[in-house]
């Protein structure tokens, strides 16, 4: 399932789906991520047992830091038995009391303001649209979010492991919304940070979770899937039959992998036939705008409330243009022309998926993408009734795309976005591959013509074995791709390039996986300054045409009709040093 499918399916269900929280929600706010809290009580420890000067380790990014941390936990044997318990090994390792670790907790969330995606949470327990929460989270984000929106401390019943009891009696007498601290909460006489606490999860919230699981759906968001006591009684609720009987929908940010705990729950939950599936996001804040984005008729008072955080696209002004040197190449493409007039059709169809399908069953060369007002196209008009003929076509407008929605990505940037991928496949020998949000053009072998690529010979990175293949002793297939974006940025629609090597998706076992990165660093890790400049000049002239602009249309038509068109620059950006 990709991501619009589930923004659709939440839209249609959202009744039917409980929420799952974990730290990853609250960092927008201030908040550290498990991962840098686990580095902090490494610095901790490492300092307190060696006197070095903690100062000297405030970069957590810094890869020396990390590699000094890494080599001294490894040669002096400070190891969790297991690797995804490190969070609550390395806390009890540097702070050992109960007090200590509460007011570590206390003095990571103090002072921190509710995120944009913390007020969505907010707004759709507001209306109705979010019943029941669980979180690991020790913050109280999600309810300072709520008590502002409400004016009250009284409708967000809170359960801690202080008063376990309040989630049974909201269950039992439907009073929503329930926010369930399953870690406890900072300010709260209990709190689970460590192996030992952690193993004994409350039981009476294990059994509330896994009786709920077989009322509702859960959606989990900012929580990787470490703790052992949460993946067991995940693993335990869907060992019952009939468990989350709407779906189980993780979400992670993209190129985030899960861990093996992850990936085994989900395969279970699959063999047991439930929805199951790892949706690929941005981050949580903007995925909580495209969800309330979904709802209609929002009253007043909580679109006001929204508003006062919601994130807009602002860009400081440029400084003057720099003639000086060293001059940077950028990999953006400038787009002198592109179509502004479209079709907007009012018809009962689906979303994107359902889209895409009626476009393959007419067999017709159109594009087209679904927004709340109906589905906007580019097409000639034969085309696009032939398609949407059987959805009971109401009106079929013009529409104008402009660039208040372009800048700030709205749906009428990707119809763009799709309709130039659509181009430069039927006019080249690529294939057009989406995956994580993005396009990319593939170098395609049954379309491949050596003396298109004659000027492609350079150096090192001669014909052989360069555009395509097998990867040694696996039988593994590659090709050379390029990722494209579309962007608008300061009044310039862009096209932004990025040469890659393509993996097909498949599952790998772990050795293959290895092997596959060993061979993807062998042709990416020598691509510096000069080869990186020439593998960009090659994918421009394939393109576009070496110094010239590309005039690319997806179909002809007649006279009255409004041919969609760009007209793309092969020359890039670039940037100079002011004076």
């Amino acid at each position: 399932m990709d991501y619009k499918e589930f923004l659709n399916l939440y839209k249609n269900k959202y009744q039917f789906f409980m929420w799952f929280l974990g730290a990853g929600v609250s960092v927008s706010a201030g908040i550290p991520s498990a991962s840098n809290l686990i580095m902090q009580f490494k610095i901790n420890i490492f300092c307190k047992n060696t006197g070095a000067n903690p100062k000297l380790f405030h970069d957590l990014s810094n890869s020396t830091t990390r590699q000094i941390l890494e080599d001294y936990f490894v040669s002096n044997n400070i190891l969790p038995i297991e690797v995804s318990n490190d969070y609550a090994y390395y806390f009890e390792k540097a702070y050992p009391t109960e007090e200590l670790r509460r007011q570590v907790i206390e003095n990571a969330v103090k002072g921190r303001q509710p995120s944009f995606g913390q007020r969505v949470i907010a707004s759709l327990m507001k209306l109705n649209a979010c019943r029941i929460i669980w979180t690991t989270n020790f913050d109280k984000l999600i309810e300072n979010a709520a008590y502002k929106l409400y004016n009250s401390n009284d409708e967000l019943v809170v359960s801690t492991l202080d008063s376990n009891d309040l989630a049974r009696d909201a269950v039992n007498n439907e009073k929503w919304p329930l926010l369930i601290k399953l870690h406890g909460d900072f300010q709260s006489n209990k709190i689970k940070n460590t192996d030992s606490e952690l193993e004994k999860q409350d039981i009476k919230y294990r059994k509330l979770l896994i009786e709920q699981s077989q009322k509702y759906g859960m959606i989990v968001s900012g929580y990787s899937g470490r703790d052992d006591s949460i993946m067991e009684t995940f693993n335990d609720a869907i060992d019952n039959n009939d468990a989350f009987p709407h779906g189980l929908f993780w979400l992670l940010r993209i190129g985030e992998k899960p861990c093996k705990k992850l990936s085994d729950l989900i395969n279970k939950a699959k063999s047991k036939n439930i929805n199951a599936h790892i949706i690929e996001i941005q981050n949580f804040d903007e995925t909580m705008a495209d969800i309330i984005n979904q709802f209609d008729n929002i009253p007043d008072k909580i679109k006001e409330y929204l508003n006062e955080k919601m994130p807009k696209a602002t860009f400081p002004p440029l400084p003057t243009k720099g003639k000086g040197f060293p001059i940077i190449r950028l990999n953006a493409l400038p787009i002198l022309d592109y179509p502004i007039n479209c079709k907007l059709i009012d018809c009962e169809i689906g979303g994107y998926k359902e889209i895409q399908q009626a476009i393959q069953a007419a067999n017709t060369n159109i594009v087209a993408i679904r927004k709340k007002i109906g589905v906007l196209a580019f097409g000639q008009l034969g085309e696009i009734n032939k398609t949407f003929n059987s959805y009971n076509i109401k009106s079929i407008k013009d529409y104008e795309i402009n660039n208040e929605k372009l800048q700030e990505g709205q749906q009428e940037l990707n119809l763009l976005y799709q309709l130039l991928v659509k181009c430069f496949e039927n006019s080249l020998p690529v294939k057009s591959k989406y995956k994580c949000h993005n396009y990319y053009l593939v170098i395609d072998k049954r379309k491949f013509k050596p003396q298109i690529f004659s000027q492609w010979k350079m150096g090192q990175y001669e014909f052989k074995e360069y555009y395509y293949g097998n990867i040694p002793k696996l039988n593994v297939p590659w090709a050379q791709t390029i990722k494209l974006k579309l962007e608008y940025r300061y009044n310039t629609l862009w096209l932004i390039i990025e040469p890659k090597i393509w993996i097909e998706d498949e599952t790998f076992d772990s050795n293959t996986l290895n092997a596959i990165k060993v061979f993807v660093n062998s042709k990416l890790s020598n691509r510096f300054n000069i080869p990186s400049n020439q593998i960009l000049d090659s994918w421009i002239d394939l393109l576009i045409g070496k110094n010239q602009n590309k005039h690319l249309c997806l179909f002809s038509g007649s006279k009255s009709e409004i041919i969609p068109s760009f007209t793309v620059s092969g020359i890039t950006a670039y940037s100079g040093r002011n004076a």
